[in-house]
């Protein structure tokens, strides 16, 4: 943990991190269904879609994995445009 970093740092940092997830490359679900979860088994932390129940790379910082969700979801949708919504 940086020096300086206290609890309330991080929860506007988990809060701000939420609010910049890419749409669902699954069914297009954005903002408010898109939720990065503390997975309960122990494999660290995911963005979960509410829409469609899609799951996104897990990583044991709530950070990596909304990276993660973010570079599979642009993945996703270079290699079908068409399911981009307008």
């Amino acid at each position: 943990m940086k020096s300086g970093t206290n609890a309330a740092t991080l929860e506007a940092d988990l809060a701000e991190t939420e609010t910049k997830l890419s749409i669902c490359p699954f069914c297009g679900a954005m903002g408010d269904e898109l939720k990065l979860m503390d997975l309960d088994d122990g494999d660290g932390h995911a963005v979960v879609c509410d829409c469609c129940g899609a799951i996104g790379p897990t990583d044991y910082r709530p950070e990596n994995a909304r990276r993660l969700w973010n570079g599979e979801a642009l993945r996703a949708f270079e290699h079908q445009p068409e399911r981009v919504a307008a």
